[in-house]
């Protein structure tokens, strides 16, 4: 038969395993143990939850809609991205490697 106090370390117990299996979900299921020699995967798998890439480039001026190419490290994207018209900005499907070159070109509407 359990005393009102063992009930009570079990109900403080149980909520603190909770608390411990919530914090993985929360962190996108990075988890690792405190005995671990290595905790480089965690805190990449960390790292990389915080970051969000932009899809949105905004241009300086106002572009002639036919004119407009964009090449992603030298190469001539011909889909994946879009042109917004005001503000002008090129917006990609999906994010481009941050470490890659964007490079846009157009001639500006005034020019035509």
């Amino acid at each position: 038969r359990k005393t009102g106090e063992r009930r009570a370390r079990e109900r403080r117990a149980g909520a603190k395993a909770k608390a411990r299996a919530t914090l993985p979900r929360t962190l996108s299921g990075s988890h690792a143990s405190i005995c671990s020699d290595d905790f480089a995967p965690l805190l990449e798998n960390l790292g990389a939850v915080g970051v969000e890439y932009p899809l949105r480039f905004p241009l300086q001026a106002e572009p002639d809609p036919e004119s407009v190419r964009v090449s992603l490290g030298g190469v001539l994207q011909e889909e994946g991205w879009t042109l917004e018209l005001v503000p002008a900005a090129i917006v990609f499907d999906v994010p481009p490697d941050p470490e890659e070159r964007i490079d846009v070109q157009y001639r500006l509407e005034s020019e035509e």
